[in-house]
């Protein structure tokens, strides 16, 4: 028995049978919720080619090619962008109206017809509402509103663009005080809206935190106008670093719909970098009216101090003369009485001189005779003493003196067995060796 011959299908044949299979089970289009990993939108051909995943516990589950054709593209881009204010971009979740192709050369493709901007909107605001209760949750929606503004702040740390319209704004309506108050402005390029946003601006926050002794304040500052874009200031990790920033934090992000997370718990919201700039300047103004009414406070306090001791040094004045005069008056009456009493006690002092005078002549021809008399006395005792107490009257009277070394013997210390000793009589001598000496 021959065998049947193989039925082969060619690759063309093969895919074009899948892709009719598709077309038949997948006739209808379909609402699907995915996320958007890539955007890849093509400026000169118009279409867009998203790329959507589905994620379960941050793992990629499912994942699909998608085209939105130009036409079609710059519809659903409006139409989205009205609604949301925000433009299609990676890490949006979004819905969808699809349907399912398959393209021989291309595989499987999602056709997308259109997008649901409300479910976005709803997605955004249920994240933008949980930043705000976890803010509020954990005490920081208040904190950066409690520091204190310098009342002339003058260092300013700026995050913005330097092509940004609203920056020029804002330099241009300080231009007049900038030359007054010669404010020190630092810019800290970042980028203000699209995907990168956040980071842009925290890497820019995180700078001006390292070096904020040197500055009084920081301003956000995005120009335009455009409410388009606003989605990174509702992401908590840049809203809890701004209120939690060591210095006051300012933004004018240029639009008018409702506060972003940001503006709230920032220290102030000024709306728009003009409206910030016209801000600084009030405060500048604030400063040059206070001071002024400091300055003619303390003018007018001095001119009435000035006035006041000038009437009390006019009336001092005049009391003086007054007292100098009758000072003068009454010191040549006392000159007068002293001249009398100098008079007087002169011819006291004179008389006291003379008396004390005549007694010091008498004294001295009495003293030497005196003193004669008294030197004789004290020559009889001496002469008396020297009799009583001369050896030779101490040995008459029985007495002996012993020496050894031709030295009176006081004591025994300097004596010992053997030493030769001489005692001096009245008629004579006695030389003597000791043999023993007994101590008393």
């Amino acid at each position: 028995m021959s065998e049947q011959p193989k039925k082969v299908f060619t690759l063309l044949q093969l895919l074009q049978s899948v892709s009719r299979m598709v077309a038949k089970t997948y006739e209808h289009s379909y609402w699907i919720k995915a996320e958007i990993t890539k955007v890849n939108e093509y400026k000169y051909s118009g279409h867009c080619y998203p790329e959507l995943v589905e994620k379960q516990n941050g793992k990629i589950v499912a994942q699909v090619r998608a085209i939105i054709w130009a036409k079609t593209y710059q519809a659903i881009k409006k139409n989205f962008e009205s609604v949301v204010k925000e433009p299609l971009k990676e890490g949006m979740t979004v819905v969808l109206l699809g349907q399912i192709t398959f393209d021989p050369l291309h595989g499987i493709s999602l056709v997308i017809q259109d997008i649901d901007p409300s479910y976005t909107l709803g997605d955004m605001m249920r994240e933008r509402n949980a930043a705000i209760e976890r803010l509020k949750k954990e005490e920081l929606f208040l904190k950066n509103k409690q520091l204190s503004l310098p009342m002339l702040p003058r260092r300013l740390a700026i995050i913005s663009v330097m092509t940004s319209k609203g920056y020029q704004d804002f330099n241009n309506v300080l231009l007049d005080y900038k030359n007054k108050y010669k404010p020190f402005l630092r810019l800290f390029p970042a980028l203000l809206q699209g995907d990168r946003a956040v980071e842009s601006m925290m890497i820019a926050m995180a700078t001006i935190q390292r070096n904020s002794h040197l500055f009084d304040a920081v301003l956000i500052l995005r120009g335009g106008g455009s409410d388009i874009g606003l989605n990174a200031y509702d992401n908590y990790e840049f809203a809890a670093t701004v209120a939690t920033f060591p210095l006051p934090v300012i933004t004018g992000i240029g639009h008018s719909t409702n506060e972003t997370v940001v503006e709230m718990v920032a220290w102030k919201n000024m709306i728009t970098p003009t409206e910030t700039a016209y801000f600084l300047m009030s405060r500048y103004s604030d400063f040059e009216q206070s001071f002024t009414k400091s300055f003619n406070t303390i003018a007018n306090t001095i001119n009435t101090k000035i006035k006041h001791h000038q009437q009390k040094l006019n009336q001092n004045a005049q009391q003086l003369q007054h007292i100098t005069a009758k000072k003068t008056q009454t010191a040549h009456h006392q000159l007068l009485l002293s001249e009398k009493q100098t008079k007087i006690l002169s011819v006291n002092i004179l008389a006291n001189q003379e008396r004390r005078l005549t007694t010091t002549v008498d004294l001295l021809t009495r003293l030497p005779l005196i003193n004669i008399r008294n030197s004789h006395n004290k020559l009889d005792i001496i002469s008396i003493k020297t009799h009583v107490f001369n050896p030779e009257a101490s040995l008459k009277k029985g007495f002996s003196i012993t020496k050894h070394q031709n030295r009176t013997i006081t004591n025994i210390q300097n004596l010992k067995k053997g030493n030769t000793i001489t005692t001096y009589l009245e008629n004579g001598q006695i030389k003597s060796i000791i043999k023993n000496i007994i101590p008393k």
